[in-house]
């Protein structure tokens, strides 16, 4: 019964994995959207990619395409 940007979709998905918000990567395109998930203490990161450029760029880590993401992903840049 929730859709995001509501903390109860994020709390759900977390509770349908069994996982710990800290463990889990979010990967958006909207700034609300991504500031729900990281006000839990999900890792938030913008997917800026050019077809769906958004108007305005997420204060936190931004990637362009998947390619950047499973980059920093492997890094273990972000947990």
């Amino acid at each position: 019964g929730a859709t995001k940007p509501d903390p109860g979709i994020y709390r759900a998905a977390l509770d349908a994995l069994g996982a710990e918000p800290s463990d889990c990567v979010f990967v958006d395109d909207r700034i609300c959207n991504l500031e729900a998930a990281s006000n839990l203490g999900i890792e938030a990161v913008q997917m800026a990619r050019s077809e769906f450029y958004p108007d305005i760029i997420w204060d936190g880590p931004v990637v362009h395409n998947f390619e950047e993401l499973n980059r920093i992903l492997e890094s273990g840049e972000l947990l």
